[in-house]
This record gives structure tokens, C-alpha cells and sequence, in this order.
């Protein structure tokens, strides 16, 4: 990534535990000034004020044990009712949460 590079040139190698970071919250200025090393809860904390913060849903997330195909097989043995939640969830290797949050359409809403 350029910002690490720009980082490396100017500051010198990645210190332990640490990742580049974006002043501003605009990926696109590369200017050292706007640039720094620093951790990744206050990188986190910096993206999430400047709302830049990306989370990732659904299979994207890595560690989702569903996938687009596999929710919507959920979502249809829910309709027909012919398997209980826990059925599904043990079937599924997930929580019962999950299956009721997909349920509620608190998860996986985008499907």
C-alpha cells in the first residue's frame, strides 16, 4: 500500500504492533505529514470519527462460517418450518443466536 511506503521512506520501518495511519481519513493524501504509525485501536478510532470505517458483512467477514447460498437455504428451511431453529443451527455448525438473528433480519439482511 503507498502509505505504508510513504511511512518506511520517510519514518523508517513499521514499528511492532503498529500499522499506517491516515490523519485526515483520506486514503487518497499521501503527504507524510498526513501520515503515522500507530495502533490499531486508535486507527480504528480514527476511522470511525472521520467515518471511513469499513465493515465487512456477511461471507466477507473472515470469520463467517455462512455464505450467500448457505443463508439463503437457512432463510427457506425458516419459511417451511419443517426443521426447529436448533435443528438448523446444529445442521449449520452456527449459534442458535445466529439462526434467530437471520431470522430477524438482524444479520444477513442484504440476502
Amino acid at each position: 500500500m503507498a502509505h505504508r511506503l510513504v511511512l518506511e521512506t520517510f519514518t523508517g520501518p513499521c514499528p511492532s504492533g503498529m500499522e499506517g495511519c491516515h490523519n485526515d481519513g483520506n486514503p487518497k493524501n499521501l503527504f507524510r505529514e498526513n501520515l503515522r504509525w500507530d495502533t490499531h485501536k486508535n486507527n480504528s478510532k480514527d476511522m470511525s470519527k472521520h467515518g471511513t470505517q469499513f465493515y465487512a458483512i456477511g461471507s466477507k467477514s473472515g470469520r463467517s462460517k455462512l455464505n450467500n447460498w448457505k443463508v439463503r437455504i437457512i432463510k427457506r428451511l425458516l419459511e417451511d418450518k419443517f426443521l426447529t431453529p436448533k435443528e438448523i443451527a446444529a445442521i449449520f455448525n452456527i449459534s442458535l443466536p445466529t439462526i434467530s438473528n437471520i431470522k430477524c433480519k438482524k444479520r444477513w439482511c442484504h440476502i
